[in-house]
């Protein structure tokens, strides 16, 4: 990698960083009345759409280790979003389900992330906007490409 390289990717890598710290900082602090933090809200919206069902797959789709997801679940059960149950044809794989209430706070709390995003992305046109997405798509991809082919430098 030559050293102009480095210039140019340091500071993408680092916007990148910012932009999604920044994010999750607001979001944190509009939905901090409601008594869930944002990190308990992706996991359970997750649980909720199906994009998430078992503990393994909430690790995976939040990044975390699974220990972190463990005290995560954890924290949805205690607070009564979410349950953990038995899978009856393999007892191995634990189910995870959203409760009355966890549905609940998920139906309360979208809107007001919804808004802020809105005012985040007031910004940008329509334009603008799907040249993000494209952008942040295609990085996306690519990075999870390179990750399951263990492809190096």
């Amino acid at each position: 990698m030559t050293d102009e390289y480095l210039k140019d990717v340091q500071p993408l890598g680092r916007a990148l960083r910012q932009a999604g710290a920044a994010i999750e900082a607001l979001m944190e602090c509009r939905i901090e009345e409601a008594g869930i933090s944002f990190g308990q809200l992706r996991a359970l919206h997750a649980v909720c759409e199906g994009m998430a069902t078992t503990p393994g797959a909430i690790a995976e789709a939040m990044a975390l280790s699974t220990g972190s997801a463990t005290r995560l679940i954890d924290s949805l059960e205690r607070s009564g979003w979410l349950t953990r149950e038995r899978r009856k044809d393999d007892r191995r794989v634990i189910e995870l389900k959203v409760t009355d209430d966890g549905r609940a706070m998920v139906r309360t709390v979208a809107p007001i992330v919804f808004r802020a995003w809105r005012e985040v992305l007031d910004g940008l046109d329509a334009t603008g906007i799907g040249i993000l997405k494209a952008y942040l798509s295609d990085i996306t991809c690519l990075a999870d490409e390179l990750r399951m082919t263990g492809q190096r430098d």
